[in-house]
């Protein structure tokens, strides 16, 4: 019986769309040129904010990519000393992927329920029936 993987953590998850913004040069050129969208990490374009990004989760051990909350300052530190950026720079890394985790726990609130993020493409479920008092 094989073993299932872990599914991936909310960094880990950041740290797959960075690498496409980070790869795809037309699909960056594409959000850099949009008129009103700022770089997320107030880098020249958002491929150069997903580089330093990854190299940011890419310096956090397992246990800190699981849960960034254990992070102390000082870590924090350590982390921007080996990924090569400043630390205001992880501290909004690890703010941003909050604030994506926290948005992808109100959306399995909302009408759709229990529904994972990947079937938020999917076309909603059929609402129930109207309730017929007479059968």
């Amino acid at each position: 019986m094989a073993d299932t993987p872990e599914p991936p953590n909310g960094l880990e998850q950041l740290r797959r769309v960075l690498l496409r913004f980070a790869t795809d040069e037309p699909f960056a050129a594409t959000i850099d040129g949009i008129s009103g969208m700022a770089s997320p990490f107030g880098g020249a374009s958002v491929a150069d904010d997903a580089e330093r990004a990854m190299a940011v989760i890419d310096a956090m051990t397992t246990e800190e990519r699981r849960s960034p909350e254990i992070a102390t300052q000082r870590r924090r530190g350590e982390i921007a000393v080996t990924a090569g950026v400043a630390v205001d720079l992880v501290d909004s890394v690890l703010e941003f992927a909050a604030r994506l985790s926290d948005q992808a726990d109100s959306l399995r609130t909302t009408r759709w329920g229990s529904c994972e993020p990947r079937d938020l493409f999917s076309p909603p479920p059929e609402p129930p029936a109207p309730w017929n008092p007479r059968g």
